[in-house]
């Protein structure tokens, strides 16, 4: 995403691209250590809303939904 903001067009996103990769540790960190840091928080953040009772083990997301009378997350 990086190289695509930075970059006027399509030919030098594909050179910015290539600098940023070839620096050491970013492919490790960008495609291994970042989707299973994501999937740390996401477990955590559920974990958090169970602690608190918002969520009830082994419910599905999509039976929660939001009232529109009242701003809050409600779980059937």
């Amino acid at each position: 995403m990086a190289a695509g903001f930075l970059s006027a067009d399509h030919a030098g996103m594909g050179v910015l691209a290539d600098q940023i990769q070839a620096v050491p540790g970013v492919s490790i960190a960008v495609h291994d250590g970042g989707p299973f840091l994501f999937s740390i928080g996401q477990l955590a953040l559920v974990v958090q809303l169970a602690a608190v009772r918002r969520v009830k083990a082994g419910r599905p997301s999509w039976s929660c939904s939001t009232s529109s009378s009242r701003s809050s997350l409600r779980c059937r």
